[in-house]
């Protein structure tokens, strides 16, 4: 009765211990050193910074999310709308797919809060909002806010 008292006190106590870990993942040492202006008097704003346009969704809900490893891509290879990143979501009402690279060793900083926020929302049947920027053609991700 002890061991088995022993047992699940300790599973629990590791995964409480595991999941506070995650809830540090936005730490101030991995924030983004400029801050992001959006227009608001349009239905997708853009910010200028460094040369590079910022775009944001209008909120949706997501129709899919692919989690793979890297050099699969999503989409017709050779065209502009392969898209060459592990993550790969897609919004409901939008003919448009979205992505990040999460490399193994990057899971537990910002690109890994981006993924599990997005799983959640999925899970949750939560409404999204993605800023990204394009790159070659390709539009990826650099933040996710969730709505009710």
């Amino acid at each position: 009765m002890a061991k088995r008292f022993f047992t699940i006190s300790l599973t629990l106590l590791l995964i409480v211990g595991l999941w506070a870990g995650k809830a540090i993942a936005d730490a101030s040492k991995n924030k983004l050193p400029h801050n992001i202006e959006l227009l608001s008097n349009q239905r997708i704003g853009v910010d200028r910074r460094s040369g590079v346009d910022m775009y944001k969704t209008p909120f949706g809900k997501i129709e899919f999310l692919i989690s793979q490893t890297a050099g699969l891509g999503y989409g017709r290879p050779g065209t502009e709308e392969f898209l060459n990143a592990e993550i790969i979501i897609k919004l409901q009402n939008d003919s448009n797919t979205y992505g990040f690279s999460l490399p193994s060793l990057e899971t537990s900083g910002p690109r890994g809060a981006m993924y599990d926020t997005l799983m959640a929302a999925l899970i949750h049947d939560l409404h999204v909002e993605i800023i990204y920027y394009e790159k070659a053609g390709t539009k990826q991700i650099i933040r996710v806010t969730v709505k009710k």
